[in-house]
């Protein structure tokens, strides 16, 4: 999948007036202090150049950032999983990734509630990897070290932040930051500063969506997901922290209510991550003590695993010379059920957002068992394959313990389901591709089984769905 953001230009940002009206009502101090450095964000990262209404802008930037989202998701997941975990410092560090994997899913569920506010569905692509060049953040999957850190460093910095020594420069990292500022001025109502966040217009064009652009409220209360579907506890929106959370999840009585959550939303993720707002805790903060703390040694806790792993051949040239590429027969096996199960995890999210809260089977509720399913369940096979995979070698070719390891690929379906009913049907389809790859394997990797019977206890539930007996 090509993403939107391969294909974005960049243009100059508009020179904006700040009107000393504005400046008086919400604290001279605090606009004087952050307009300056957003307006040189924004010099310096340049805004994408959309075209069409308001809403059509802000769809786009909302894809786009769900796009991002998904994509530091899986690229901080791979980070941790290439940590050596039997180190002291690599197990630590995992647990740092993986946290701030957890909040990007979290930021990646607010996109798909942001996008419901606009009567839009789901977006659950990403970029696949490579990426072309015109691709401005991580071009592929990479195994933890200080200069992949790094990037990531600076894509979730506020403006103005003091980078830790030695961090490389990657300018057009920076760019999350700017497609989460376009947003949050599309879903102002107007240029007058205001709550959360009172700046004044730091150089995008002087449109906002209307009233008439957002959903009815009343036909949003059953759709919204909440942290509560997920399984987590309530959150007040405006209050940053840690943790997963899922915003502008109402329920909202007008659309001033839909609106202000949104400006919410925007600017706790911002925050927390992927913006120009500084916040104590946030993965900015989180990421640098880490890369100080990597920077220290000589060497860094890292499996012997490659980056870019794959499954399908990017040259015509010999399959045991392509870096990455997994040719290991129990290897390719593991990967191909890898990305069976992420696809599965990724059909889940959606399935969450396209079914309604007051859904029950039996005194269940559908959406909650559906999103225990992805967080619970799928999350955990996930990384269980990830290791199995790290202990088979990459090559077919070259198997002693000292070559390179086979890994995660994270490589995307072709498409996800149209309707409700596919997504029951493709949850069984790929039950039935995992008995068989496990029953090819048979004793070849161990733990496979409670895969299968994790699968076996589903189905009842969902042949019920499907009508079927």
């Amino acid at each position: 999948m090509l993403s939107r953001l391969s294909g974005m230009r960049w243009k100059s940002p508009e020179q904006v007036s700040e009107p000393l009206e504005s400046r008086r009502t919400f604290g001279l101090a605090e606009v004087e202090i952050m307009n300056p450095l957003l307006v040189q964000l924004l010099q310096e990262t340049g805004i994408p150049d959309l075209e069409g209404t308001p809403r059509e802008k802000a769809v786009a930037l909302l894809q786009m950032a769900a796009e991002v989202e998904h994509s530091f998701v899986v690229q901080y997941l791979y980070g941790a999983f290439s940590l050596d975990r039997t180190n002291q410092n690599g197990m630590a560090w995992n647990q740092v990734l993986f946290g701030i994997a957890e909040e990007e899913m979290g930021h990646l569920a607010t996109a798909q509630n942001l996008l419901a506010l606009l009567g839009e569905p789901p977006h659950l692509d990403r970029q696949s990897f490579p990426a072309p060049p015109t691709y401005p953040f991580e071009k592929i999957l990479k195994v933890f070290a200080l200069d992949w850190l790094g990037d990531f460093v600076i894509a979730e910095s506020p403006k103005g932040a003091a980078l830790p020594p030695g961090v490389p420069p990657a300018p057009n990292m920076a760019r999350v930051g700017t497609i989460y500022m376009n947003l949050y001025w599309l879903f102002k109502e107007s240029e007058q500063p205001g709550q959360p966040w009172p700046i004044t217009n730091p150089g995008f064009s002087h449109e906002h969506l209307g009233d008439s652009d957002l959903a009815n409220p009343a036909e949003l209360t059953d759709w919204l997901m909440t942290t509560v579907d997920w399984g987590q506890a309530p959150v007040l929106s405006g209050q940053p922290m840690a943790g997963f959370r899922i915003l502008s999840h109402g329920p909202f009585g007008t659309r001033a209510d839909e609106r202000l959550g949104a400006l919410e939303a925007i600017y706790d993720v911002a925050a927390q991550g992927e913006g120009p707002i500084p916040q104590a805790n946030s993965h900015f903060e989180r990421l640098s003590r880490l890369y100080m703390s990597a920077s220290a040694l000589a060497t860094l806790p890292c499996k012997n695993i490659s980056d870019n792993p794959h499954t399908t051949p990017e040259t015509t040239g010999n399959p045991e010379l392509e870096e990455g590429l997994i040719t290991y027969p129990v290897a390719r096996k593991l990967a191909t059920l890898f990305n069976l199960r992420y696809a599965m995890l990724l059909t889940e999210i959606g399935h969450v957002a396209q079914t309604p809260r007051t859904l029950k089977v039996n005194g269940e509720v559908v959406r909650k068992k559906l999103a225990q399913w992805a967080i619970h369940t799928e999350m955990h096979f996930i990384a269980a394959l990830a290791d199995s995979l790290n202990a088979q070698p990459l090559k077919a070719t070259k198997t002693a313990q000292s070559d390179t390891r086979a890994s995660a690929p994270f490589e995307l379906p072709e498409g996800f389901p149209s309707n409700d009913r596919k997504r029951w049907q493709l949850y069984l389809n790929v039950f039935d591709q995992t008995k068989a790859i496990v029953t090819e394997l048979g004793d070849a990797v161990a733990g496979l089984s409670q895969i299968t019977g994790a699968d076996d206890a589903r189905r009842p539930f969902i042949l019920d769905r499907l009508g079927r007996s």
